[in-house]
């Protein structure tokens, strides 16, 4: 049982542990107590990772009856709390439990969290790691001292946990776990450890350069059986702040196959295939080939009943559907047993759970002004927004990057639609535009072509005309050298509304028929059907001629009607603003496939 457990076999481990376990006497407990506390356990182990759930509590209650230590109960309390962070809804009950064990270990903290303690300690435990380098830290012996091992499995599980919750309680616990390594000695979930510390030391002291190279002892400590948990972290959470984005999910892929063939840890390979899932959405991989993808992912979360998992794809999931086309016959494979996104979001904020109610609302954000359909754009900005800016505990995380993005695009369309707009979408469209530049100074590849487009927007918003010109032209070509299609089109489109504006129609035209293109390439075939049906700058066929940042205005004359001018949106009728379609009138209800998309 145990090698096929090691093998990553876990139906083997299952036959042989329950075979063994049949083989028991009536009395083993007494009789027999290390080898009935090592069947049970491992069954324990074995049951959860398969998904059996009915027999994994059976299993879990009968080693907390008999166990004759509170010790020994310590890898099935595990498991359970475990269990409880995947189900639908449980992490708070999960991190609480997970508490009162660390208490049990001597591993304490405090309840409530001041700024002020959570930066000193950071700065402490940064001093201690600075003693070492990535190279020498390897050298650290072996944790052999049994309770701090087992404080290990559980702080690292309490991480994860207040990582989704957006939990102050995330820094203090990679702290400890990088004190721990640091006195007691190495672990296979130092690097883990290390790899949260670094972020949440950079998301503190607002220092991703320094959150990137604490990244490089993480990157040390790598093997490849600790290698789903350290590229968890160090590609999902710390070098896409730093290195191109299509770079990182090759290294995400990698990391699942181990976690899911090699190590055995197929949790950690299935949060992973999350974080793959993220971010090559909204990088622009190919919609169909990334749906199908996901599609397997999610019948993976199902087999393994991993709920939470499945339920925090399902807005990336059920969005994809949304720009490919509800009708498409392949997306209804894909989405077949979606749950309701408003569902979803309903009950994550009733459970406070932070991550999966952003991630619907930054979807819905997204899929909304992607259509256009700027009256359920403005109620989902008004009615969320303000909310998530009250939750900004734990690190930073990759779904905050739309949340500014699509909500300060948002902003600046509400400002420039009434000139007397409450103060409060300003300041959000600024912070966006701060935000991006921060970003941008750490990776342009990632950041510049977003933050291009905020600029340009703001100065449309701010009827700036001739920088409104210069930042969409710049936002345009910024996308395409950087390979981020779906923002090209993005870009192309709300230029075209800006040059729309300004009745110099012939470069909306160009500029329209280039969205419809890219949306296409993208596989946003339900999107760009509906620009071409409603705008009537789209109607010529045949590829668009290509757009450059310095062409649109020598090859067409100026307008002379407009005088530079921007009609406000009170100026204009509604079917001038382009385009006009909306969402299909359907509701967003709701693998695997290598993919290395050398388009993107």
């Amino acid at each position: 049982g145990e090698k096929a457990i090691k093998a990553a076999s876990y139906h083997s481990a299952s036959k042989y542990l329950e075979c063994g376990i049949s083989f028991l006497g009536t009395n083993c407990w007494n009789d027999s107590y290390d080898l009935s506390l090592g069947l049970y356990s491992h069954s324990v182990i074995v049951q959860h990772a398969l998904g059996e759930t009915e027999l994994m509590m059976m299993r879990v209650n009968t080693v907390l009856e008999k166990a004759r230590s509170y010790y020994d109960k310590l890898d099935t309390m595990y498991i359970l709390i475990q269990f409880y962070s995947l189900g639908a809804h449980s992490l708070s009950k999960s991190l609480e439990q997970s508490f009162l064990v660390l208490e049990q270990l001597g591993e304490t903290f405090p309840t409530v969290l001041e700024p002020s303690i959570i930066g000193k300690e950071l700065l402490e435990v940064k001093t201690l790691l600075n003693q070492y380098t990535p190279k020498s830290i390897c050298e650290i012996q072996p944790m052999n001292n049994k309770y701090k091992i087992k404080a290990m499995n559980f702080l690292m599980g309490s991480v994860i946990t207040c990582y989704q919750l957006k939990s102050p309680h995330h820094a203090m616990l990679c702290c400890r776990m990088v004190r721990l390594t640091l006195e007691w000695g190495m672990h296979e979930n130092s690097g883990f450890g290390i790899g949260n510390f670094a972020m949440s030391f950079s998301t503190a002291f607002r220092d991703i350069a320094e959150g990137y190279m604490i990244g490089k002892y993480v990157q040390a400590c790598t093997t490849r059986l600790t290698m789903p948990q350290c590229y968890w972290i160090l590609y999902g959470g710390i070098k896409i702040w730093k290195e191109p984005m299509q770079a990182i999910l090759p290294e995400l892929l990698k990391a699942y196959t181990a976690g899911m063939n090699e190590s055995g840890s197929i949790t950690n390979a299935l949060s992973i295939s999350m974080l793959y899932v993220y971010r090559a959405f909204f990088s622009g991989s190919k919609l169909l080939r990334l749906s199908k993808e996901t599609a397997s992912f999610m019948h993976m979360y199902s087999l393994y009943q991993r709920q939470t998992m499945r339920i925090a794809n399902t807005p990336i999931s059920n969005a994809m559907a949304a720009l490919v086309g509800f009708d498409d016959p392949r997306m209804k494979k894909y989405i077949r047993g979606n749950e309701d996104c408003d569902q979803i979001l309903t009950k994550s904020l009733a459970v406070n759970e932070i991550t999966v109610a952003e991630t619907v609302i930054v979807c819905k954000l997204m899929v909304s002004f992607i259509f256009r359909d700027m009256t359920k754009a403005e109620k989902i900005a008004r009615k969320h927004l303000p909310f998530l800016d009250t939750q900004q505990g734990g690190p930073l995380q990759f779904i905050n990057i739309y949340k500014y993005f699509y909500g300060g695009l948002i902003a600046f369309h509400l400002i420039r639609s009434n000139e007397h707009e409450d103060p409060y979408w300003l300041d959000f469209g600024l912070r966006a535009i701060e935000k991006f530049k921060a970003w941008t100074s750490e990776c342009e590849w990632n950041f510049q072509n977003s933050y291009l487009l905020l600029q340009a927007e703001h100065h449309f918003a701010t009827n700036d005309v001739e920088n409104a010109k210069s930042m969409y032209k710049l936002a345009i070509s910024s996308s395409k050298d950087h390979r981020f299609i779906h923002e090209e089109a993005l870009s192309c489109e709300c230029a075209s509304i800006f040059y729309n504006s300004l009745d110099e129609e012939e470069i909306s035209k160009r500029l329209v028929k280039r969205a419809i293109e890219c949306y296409e390439s993208w596989g946003a075939q339900e999107k760009a059907n509906a620009l071409r049906n409603s705008s009537p700058l789209s109607s010529t066929r045949g590829p668009s001629p290509p757009i450059t940042a310095c062409s649109w205005e020598d090859e067409s004359p100026r307008q002379p009607a407009s005088q530079g001018r921007i009609r406000r949106r009170s100026d204009l009728a509604a079917a001038a603003i382009l385009p006009l379609g909306g969402i299909p009138p359907r509701q967003v209800s709701g693998g695997v496939v290598q993919h290395i998309d050398r388009q993107d």
